[in-house]
């Protein structure tokens, strides 16, 4: 975190899954925390769960409401192929782009690193 917001009180909120980072927010303290850099729920992609970007977005909004000092960033890393999944990873992120679309939570994607030599 120190090397993503230097100089800025940051946290992070790690977890496999999208109930388990729910948890987290409600048992951890952020106060005084400037930014808040929620990465989950990879592990729910694999399940039948088609309300995952409503789900992100309600971690988010939570810790926004519970610290709102505090900048919510969600993460979400989509599962390589083959996709175990009812939620097709392009459209996951189409709907997490339409859920998460506000002033308050920023969504950020990023890339996999690949296993090709380089």
């Amino acid at each position: 975190m120190k090397y993503l917001f230097p100089g800025r009180r940051s946290a992070q909120i790690w977890s496999p899954t999208l109930s388990k980072a729910m948890e987290q927010i409600s048992n951890k303290n952020f106060q005084g925390v400037k930014h808040i850099l929620i990465h989950t729920g990879t592990n729910d992609l694999t399940g039948h769960n088609k309300n995952i970007p409503h789900m992100l977005k309600e971690i988010a909004m939570k810790a926004t409401r519970e610290f709102p000092a505090a900048r919510a960033q969600a993460f979400l890393e989509a599962p390589d192929p083959p996709y175990h999944s009812t939620v097709h990873p392009s459209r996951l992120h189409r709907d997490m782009i339409i859920s998460c679309s506000n002033n308050i939570i920023h969504l950020s994607h990023h890339l996999r690193e690949t296993a090709m030599p380089l």
